[in-house]
């Protein structure tokens, strides 16, 4: 982009400073910004999607819930397989054990070494697997690993993937109720030179605490030299809570430094379900509480994460830039930089709108993107994105038109548990989102968000 780019970059995000209803930014911001989109999985009742996303020079991929698919920015679908089972991705037996399911699945795109990251779980036994695409076409071969994670805990859950210049870091957590010695949430550092290379990667593992119900870690993508690996959790099963935890790991793959820090932030609250439009069946949130997909860029980490706010029926997606101030070798402390809710007040009948599972990228120029869901007592369950331009004031979203309505109501309380949201490392001023919306199924949407200079 050149220098008048940017200044008219600066100049239209000036247009949105003003404050208003949230519906004038959104006719606003519907000028400024071009969404267009495919659909790219489709789910059977009752699946939930869990909607990964990673976005390369040429392609993208997209995975769900037992099943990955490889398309072109344009569109067009290259490949399409099951997680799991005879010659599918994950073949079985050679790779996995017979009777073995494979879900949760986190993807990335890492430009240090210009690979795919795809990460799933499986149980019975507990495993993690972890493949690595030879180039960066993910058309072609993947070195693909299974990990037994059986000596770290039992029921292996909501897994998340970050990465560095020189390892690959993924988060776990075990989540066995009845047990502390088999619980507990881990950070796996890879080497990623031997991964890369198709060698069975070494690994550290790091234990984080043994806590139940502490949610789970966002594992960070860290864009630009760090001085640490970070990851970052909240918890507030019950009650109030003002705070967000920071983890550093220094020397991942040697002998690794933990430090840990809690940022002080706006009080939210746990908030178990809510109500959507057309069934009496309420949708649970919990999930959207922990933190997922975070990155660390411009000395910040951003991440997002929905929060319980006022009314027993609402829930807001918020978002964070927390400016890192050299921690943890700076003798500085993390101090919260800018939060902003999604708030789009009520309903055309006066009911309260919730805006849930939420993800966020931010670019080079310090834009942020999000893609999150939105539903109320009279609205069915919708799929939007949220903008964030650098220029604007502190915490500031507008709205993009909604990008899918619903046209059935979702028959069961679990919703998908995660969208994802990333910036395009080679175009300069888009954003791809992938999230969940309902046609007579579960159906995810892959968009293209264009911010026009």
């Amino acid at each position: 982009m050149g220098q008048n780019s940017v200044m008219a970059a600066v100049a239209i995000g000036l247009v949105l400073r003003a404050e208003g209803a949230w519906a004038q930014r959104q006719a606003a911001t519907a000028n400024l910004l071009k969404p267009t989109g495919f659909a790219a999985h489709g789910m059977p009742d009752p699946w939930t999607a869990d909607c990964a996303l990673a976005v390369g020079r040429h392609h993208l991929v997209a995975a769900v819930n037992q099943r990955v698919r490889f398309f072109t920015k344009s569109g067009r679908m290259t490949f399409d397989q099951g997680l799991v089972g005879p010659g599918e991705f994950l073949d079985q037996p050679s790779l996995l054990p017979f009777g073995s399911g494979a879900g949760d699945p986190v993807c990335a795109y890492d430009p240090y070494a210009d690979r795919f990251y795809l990460v799933t779980l499986v149980r019975n036994p507990d495993m993690l697997t972890l493949s690595v695409s030879d180039d960066g076409d993910p058309n072609g071969t993947w070195h693909k690993f299974a990990i037994d994670m059986e000596s770290f805990g039992d029921e292996i859950d909501f897994p998340d993937v970050g990465f560095d210049e020189g390892a690959i870091h993924v988060f776990a957590r075990f989540e066995n109720m009845s047990s502390a010695a088999t619980r507990g949430k881990y950070c796996f550092s890879f080497d990623k030179p031997q991964a890369l290379a198709g060698i069975t990667p070494s690994f550290q593992a790091l234990l984080l605490n043994d806590f139940f119900g502490s949610y789970t870690f966002a594992s960070v993508r860290t864009l630009e030299p760090a001085p640490a690996q970070y990851l970052v959790w909240t918890q507030a099963l019950f009650g109030s809570v003002a705070r967000m935890r920071l983890v550093a790991i220094q020397d991942a793959l040697g002998t690794p430094i933990v430090s840990q820090v809690n940022v002080t932030v706006p009080t939210w609250h746990y908030q178990a379900d809510i109500p959507q439009g057309g069934s009496a069946i309420r949708l649970l949130t919990q999930p959207g509480c922990s933190f997922k997909h975070a990155v660390y860029r411009h000395g910040s980490l951003w991440a997002t994460h929905n929060v319980g706010k006022g009314s027993a029926d609402r829930t807001l997606a918020r978002w964070y830039e927390v400016q890192m101030n050299g921690w943890p070798t700076s003798g500085l402390q993390p101090t919260l930089a800018q939060s902003g809710e999604v708030n789009l007040g009520l309903d055309s009948q006066g009911a309260p709108i919730s805006t849930f599972y939420p993800s966020l990228d931010v670019d080079a120029f310090r834009n942020v993107v999000l893609t999150f869901n939105r539903v109320s007592a009279n609205e069915p369950i919708s799929l939007m994105h949220g903008v964030h331009r650098a220029v604007d004031p502190p915490g500031v979203v507008s709205y993009l038109p909604t990008l899918r309505v619903s046209s059935t109501p979702h028959p069961i309380g679990s919703w998908v548990d995660y969208s994802t949201t990333q910036a395009d490392p080679f175009e300069l001023g888009v954003f791809w989102g992938h999230g969940e919306f309902r046609t007579t199924q579960p159906t995810t949407w892959v968009s293209r968000i264009q911010i026009v200079p």
